[in-house]
């Protein structure tokens, strides 16, 4: 729009322009819970009109409309103070019961509205239809289903037919044969890894896995994991130090998953570090959240490469230049992520070219998850 337009339009109106343009739908409440302002989406998605909504309460309106989108509260300080603070804890899924009576799904947050000195005067709901994603969604899961099967399928029954042969069920093998039979089995099983791998990140996308949580000691699933990696550590005289905090540190997790995150990190840290240095784990026990830490003396990763290192397949140019036959396909680290934010967690690096590598991820405190 050109700037001369605007100024000659006043705040009023630059606000209508803005609110009725907007593709979502936009209920306004003043203090007291009714209704103040509605835009042109909000009345596509629920069916009413403006003249219908307009100083209608909570609840007023029937139907289940604002059984979904609006709890039915006598005040909007009640209802803020009982929801998250934050706009990104507040977004909650819903299906939301239009004038029609379909059933449309949503994704919706309230925001307070504060006068000048800062008091609650209003509250905004903000909402949109979700229903393409779902579908989407669903689409997804169906073909997750069927490329899991349809690449699963053929790895097994080729490991099967080589088992056999191993065996001698088709005759015996020679020296040779049976070394270049072996080979192939390997790189089978390096192959159906990758699948599990790979179609573990499709399910996780598509919140097809489901985390079975338990109380775990974080401290005693990093020394079990430690101890695993001890002989390959030795074996290239390296160091693994770990840090925990003294108290026993308890976490609701998957506790599977949460190892396989951790064997990835310190595999790689081990991978990728020269003989002779040494690998830290650290675990800090913050206010809402366990922070872990994973840092090696390696080669650091260059800058222009760590927007994309939980990337699926990604190999780094330092990765590439030190990449062995054992290094896999780059889908590590992006299962770790995929794992750590199904825990509602985080994960991030710091790295530099030369001077090594951290990979952190924070979890949510036990505490927090039991309020959920």
């Amino acid at each position: 729009m050109d700037k001369h337009i605007l100024d000659s339009l006043d705040h009023n109106e630059i606000y209508k322009l803005v609110i009725n343009s907007l593709p979502v739908g936009i209920i306004i409440f003043d203090k007291g819970g009714h209704i103040i302002e509605v835009n042109p989406a909000a009345e596509r998605l629920t069916g009413y009109s403006r003249a219908d909504l307009l100083g209608k309460c909570c609840g007023e309106m029937g139907g289940g409309l604002f059984d979904m989108i609006t709890q039915p509260v006598e005040k909007v300080e009640e209802y803020l103070s009982s929801t998250p603070s934050t706009p990104d804890a507040d977004v909650k899924e819903a299906i939301l019961i239009s004038k029609s009576g379909e059933r449309i799904p949503i994704l919706y947050f309230d925001s307070a509205l504060l006068d000048k000195e800062n008091h609650i005067c209003g509250m905004v709901k903000m909402f949109r239809d979700i229903s393409y994603e779902k579908r989407m969604r669903q689409k997804h899961r169906i073909l997750i289903s069927m490329f899991a099967h349809d690449l699963k399928a053929p790895v097994a029954i080729a490991g099967g037919f080589l088992s056999r042969l191993l065996l001698g069920k088709a005759g015996p093998l020679n020296e040779k044969q049976r070394h270049y039979l072996s080979v192939i089995e390997n790189e089978l099983k390096k192959l159906d890894n990758h699948i599990h791998s790979f179609l573990d990140i499709l399910r996780m996308e598509a919140g097809e896995i489901k985390l079975s949580l338990e109380k775990c000691s974080l401290k005693k699933i990093i020394y079990d994991i430690a101890e695993e990696f001890e002989e390959k550590v030795l074996s290239r005289n390296m160091k693994l130090r770990i840090h925990t905090p003294e108290r026993n540190v308890i976490v609701m997790v998957d506790k599977e998953q949460i190892e396989r995150v951790l064997v990835n990190l310190i595999d790689n840290s081990i991978k990728y570090s020269p003989p002779g240095t040494a690998i830290d784990i650290t675990v800090e026990d913050h206010n809402r959240y366990i922070l872990c830490s994973v840092k090696d003396e390696g080669p650091g990763i260059p800058e222009e490469d760590l927007p994309y290192i939980f990337d699926p397949f990604y190999r780094s140019s330092a990765m590439e230049k030190s990449k062995g036959p054992d290094d896999g396909t780059g889908v590590g680290l992006a299962v770790v992520k995929s794992i750590v934010e199904a825990h509602r967690g985080e994960v991030w690096v710091k790295s530099k070219k030369g001077e090594g590598t951290t990979i952190s991820f924070s979890i949510p405190k036990i505490e927090d998850i039991d309020k959920n």
